[in-house]
C-alpha cells in the first residue's frame, strides 16, 4: 500500500483494517500462486453474512488489486477475482431527502441538539463543510485574524488544502466552541461569555457538564 501516495491516510488505514479483519485469516497464511476463486468467495461470505455489501465489494475490489499488483512483481500468474465481479452488486443507495429550504428557518429555531451539536450544525451551513471536517478539525487549522479556515491537503481527498473565509457568524460560534475545548483566545473572550448567559437562560446546557462531558476530540488542539 505504501505505492498509492494518492490515497489519504484515512483510506488507506480503511483497506488495511478491511483486509486484515476480512481477507487475512481466509487467505493470509496460503501461497499467492495457489490461491483460486473458491478459496476467495470464503473471505467475504462473513462479511455478507453480518449484511455489509459495500464492505464485501470493496473487500473484492481490494483482494483483486493485491493480486494485479503481485501479478506485475511476478508473484503469481493470474487474479482469481476477476470471475467474481458479480459477487456483489452495487446496492441502491437511498439517501435522506434534503430539507426544504423555506423549512431551514424553523428547523434551526426549533433544533436545541446537544453540547457542541448546534452549534457544529451551524457551522457546517456558514462554512459548507462535511461533517467529519468539522468533527476532525484542531485549532491550529484556524486562522483568527485572517478569518480563515484551512483543512490540510493530507485530509482532503484530493490532497490539496482546502480553505474557507469565515464570517461574523462562524467566528462567533469558533470563538464559543474554543472557550469550551480548547484555550480561549482574548479576541473571542466577549463571545464565550455570551454563549454561557445563553446557556443558562435557556435552562438547556450547565458550563460545569460541558466542560466535563464535551467530546474533546472534536475541535481539540493539534497534538
Amino acid at each position: 500500500m505504501a505505492s498509492n501516495t494518492h490515497w489519504t491516510a484515512g483510506y488507506a488505514r480503511q483497506v488495511e483494517k478491511t483486509l486484515t479483519h476480512d481477507a487475512h485469516p481466509k487467505l493470509g497464511d496460503l501461497p499467492l500462486a495457489d490461491i483460486n476463486p473458491v478459496q476467495v468467495l470464503e473471505a467475504p461470505r462473513p462479511v455478507l453474512d453480518r449484511n455489509a455489501r459495500a464492505v464485501a465489494r470493496n473487500l473484492r475490489q481490494w483482494i483483486g488489486a493485491v493480486f494485479r499488483y503481485d501479478i506485475t512483481t511476478l508473484r503469481c500468474q493470474t487474479d482469481p477475482t476477476a470471475a467474481l465481479g458479480q459477487l456483489v452488486k452495487r446496492t441502491v443507495v437511498r439517501h435522506h431527502p434534503p430539507l426544504p429550504i423555506d423549512a431551514i428557518p424553523d428547523f434551526l429555531r426549533n433544533y436545541t441538539g446537544y453540547g457542541i451539536a448546534k452549534p457544529a450544525t451551524l457551522l457546517m451551513l456558514y462554512t459548507f463543510f462535511r461533517t467529519a471536517e468539522i468533527r476532525n478539525a484542531e485549532w491550529s487549522n484556524i486562522n483568527w485574524e485572517a478569518r480563515l479556515w484551512r483543512i490540510p491537503g493530507h485530509k482532503m481527498k484530493m490532497g490539496s488544502d482546502h480553505i474557507a473565509p469565515l464570517s461574523r457568524q462562524a467566528l462567533d460560534l469558533l470563538g464559543d466552541l474554543h472557550g469550551l475545548t480548547g484555550q480561549l483566545p482574548p479576541a473571542a473572550g466577549r463571545h464565550l461569555r455570551h454563549y454561557h448567559q445563553h446557556c443558562h437562560r435557556e435552562h438547556r446546557l450547565q458550563t460545569p457538564h460541558l466542560r466535563t462531558q464535551l467530546p474533546l476530540h472534536r475541535l481539540h488542539p493539534a497534538s
